[in-house]
């Protein structure tokens, strides 16, 4: 049964001119996936392991495969680490101004940076009486600083600021020296 289906496409085969756009299916019984037949095939009823079998529009295909993007680096993939210094506080607290001013939102200067607004809020004080006041600010520096948290020492620095030193804080805010976090000072 299977030579007279063989026979039968081979006929078709022949019948079939150029411009039809027709390919018969040869269904095998030994495959489960159907494939074209060709001409150039031998007769054999189900070619089993024939590597040269493969029409021309399989191997267009694998020469036009597309190469893939690379992916980018995801802001969530980052990992984040503690403000455990003043200096690290200080630095931190300048690149977000610096970006900032070049973007002109928080918003934007602290996703820049991949920080949250609330550790910079937290910690604006000592980074501000550092820019503003940096006598006062060595002068309240932790001898310890390894046992000190930094909570407990923007709460000493912005118990050291005086109503003068809040009034130059906030004009430096308002003229775009310093971040314009708003908080009390006293």
């Amino acid at each position: 049964m299977e030579a007279e289906e063989a026979k039968e496409v081979v006929e078709e085969n022949k019948e079939q001119t150029e411009d039809e756009t027709k390919v018969p299916i040869r269904i095998c019984s030994r495959k489960t996936a159907l494939e074209p037949a060709s001409s150039s095939t031998s007769t054999s009823p189900c070619p089993s392991s024939d590597s040269s079998f493969s029409s021309s529009s399989e191997e267009e295909e694998k020469k036009k495969k597309k190469r893939q993007k690379k992916s980018k680096k995801h802001p969530d993939s980052f990992s984040r680490s503690r403000m455990t210094t003043t200096n690290g506080v200080i630095r931190c607290y300048k690149k977000v101004l610096s970006m900032f001013k070049k973007h002109g939102s928080m918003k934007k200067a602290f996703a820049k940076i991949n920080v949250d607004r609330n550790t910079i809020a937290r910690t604006a004080v000592i980074a501000e009486l550092a820019i503003t006041f940096p006598d006062t600010f060595k002068d309240l520096l932790p001898r310890d600083e390894a046992n000190e948290k930094m909570s407990a020492f923007a709460q000493r620095c912005r118990g050291a600021i005086t109503q003068e030193m809040a009034e130059i804080i906030t004009l430096k805010k308002n003229s775009g020296k310093l971040l314009p976090i708003v908080y009390k000072y006293t």
